[in-house]
């Protein structure tokens, strides 16, 4: 089939329509988020790793929150973004408008958003624009838009007419915090306007539920965590255990956002580099072990500079990028591609899902020398036990608004109760403090 497919709505809709589709959106989205916290706090079932970016998700399957009868997928990973940037990249609406009337010029464009939405994306259509962007909704946006996936290999292709809601929430964790998301939530809707394309062009019209993104900010700036819904109901013949397969597929391809934002990153940065320095970059520093995987130098593991940074890493722990004007490729270690130090799983995630790499040191290291001086005085042996823990208290309690210090505090509080006499306190708070490197 030809794509894209251009599907014109047939009628325009009524005043109280409108308002129906509005409210039934907003309805959905709150089904999206109990879905997303509630799958997520369930064991994982499965994971997926992607490659490029060095990214894991995890998968957990269970029951939707509003129709137990359905069954429900959730992936949930990080990603290196904030949420204008993530609002940024689902902006298709006028796009697809665009396309619609055959502007070659932004095909490209097009295609390369619907990218982002998984390869099994065939085409997207808007039917309805219910409402933009504001002054007090900077990433609002409403639409009955439709949408074409391939399915699995010798059957049909699905479509999917849906509400499309995106916008900024606020999210209550279990620890009674809220915290500032987005989400793109999509819901199957029947409109009049948009007939079964079964005769036409062979799709199958089938739902989706409560489904779609969220995107909600953690305790590390301009890192975010993801969850990504599936509730579909697949109508037609498939095979034992392809819907499972096909809603796997469709909450998977939340990696692929982090892959194509990083490419962009770095693409963009090697273009403010002159050439000559991306093609006499050299070593800052000639390393044993490479820093990304740890694994020893040898004659059969070379090492190459990154053009970003100039670190020594191994050739396989980063890929070259071509940059127009530039000969040869420019080499790019994946710290400088999609960097891993900030991937530090927040305490409100209630899943199975933990990919934190920060360690007591690193997080030692927002300390002032004034906290680093207490911490160096606690673990002295002129402390008893009943001086630490006051000191330790009216530290931890001080105000202090440097979450980092706050973890190592919490991180002592822990080692403290593991020790009950005062003669082996101050050998366990001089090997923590030696830890945390100072």
């Amino acid at each position: 089939m030809q794509y894209p497919v251009t599907v014109v709505a047939s009628r325009p809709l009524s005043k109280q329509e409108h308002t129906t589709y509005l409210t039934m959106s907003t309805s959905s989205c709150q089904g999206l988020i109990e879905n997303a916290l509630s799958l997520s706090s369930l064991a994982a079932t499965t994971t997926r790793h992607c490659a490029t970016t060095s990214r894991d998700a995890t998968i957990h399957r269970g029951r939707d929150c509003v129709d137990p009868s359905l069954p429900a997928l959730c992936a949930v990973t990080k990603i290196e973004a904030t949420l204008p940037s993530i609002a940024a990249q689902y902006t298709l609406g006028t796009l697809s408008d665009k396309l619609a009337h055959n502007l070659t010029d932004d095909v490209a464009m097009v295609n390369q958003k619907l990218a982002k939405l998984g390869s099994h994306v065939l085409a997207r259509q808007q039917l309805y624009c219910l409402g933009g962007t504001t002054t007090d909704m900077p990433y609002h946006y409403a639409g009955i838009v439709w949408y074409a996936h391939s399915s699995l290999p010798l059957c049909a292709s699905r479509d999917f007419c849906v509400l499309e809601y995106h916008n900024q929430v606020e999210v209550m964790d279990w620890q009674s915090k809220r915290r500032r998301g987005w989400i793109r939530c999509l819901q199957s809707v029947d409109v009049i306007g948009c007939p079964s394309l079964r005769a036409s062009r062979g799709h199958i019209r089938s739902s989706m539920f409560r489904s779609g993104q969220l995107f909600v900010e953690t305790d590390c700036p301009g890192m975010l965590t993801v969850y990504s819904v599936a509730v579909h109901h697949y109508n037609g013949l498939l095979p034992p255990g392809g819907a499972a397969k096909l809603m796997r597929r469709e909450v998977a391809t939340i990696l692929k956002l982090e892959k194509a934002m990083a490419t962009q990153r770095v693409l963009q940065r090697l273009r403010t580099v002159e050439p000559k320095q991306l093609q006499t970059a050299t070593f800052r520093a000639t390393r044993v072990h490479c820093p990304q995987c740890h694994r020893s130098r040898s004659w059969f593991r070379h090492q190459r500079a990154c053009a970003i940074c100039g670190e020594a890493v191994c050739a396989s722990c980063g890929r070259e990028w071509s940059v127009p004007g530039v000969t040869p490729a420019a080499f790019v270690c994946l710290h400088c591609f999609c960097p891993k130090d900030s991937e530090r799983t927040s305490s409100y995630v209630r899943s199975t899902y933990s990919s934190t790499n920060s360690t007591p040191r690193s997080m030692a290291l927002s300390c002032s020398d004034a906290q680093k001086e207490m911490l160096k005085q606690l673990a002295s042996p002129t402390h008893s036990d009943s001086d630490v823990r006051s000191e330790l208290s009216s530290w931890l309690f001080s105000g202090t608004d440097n979450s980092e210090l706050a973890h190592v505090m919490h991180d002592l509080q822990r080692t403290l109760e593991q020790f009950e006499t005062a003669n082996t306190l101050p050998k366990a708070l001089e090997r923590l403090a030696w830890a945390h490197g100072l």
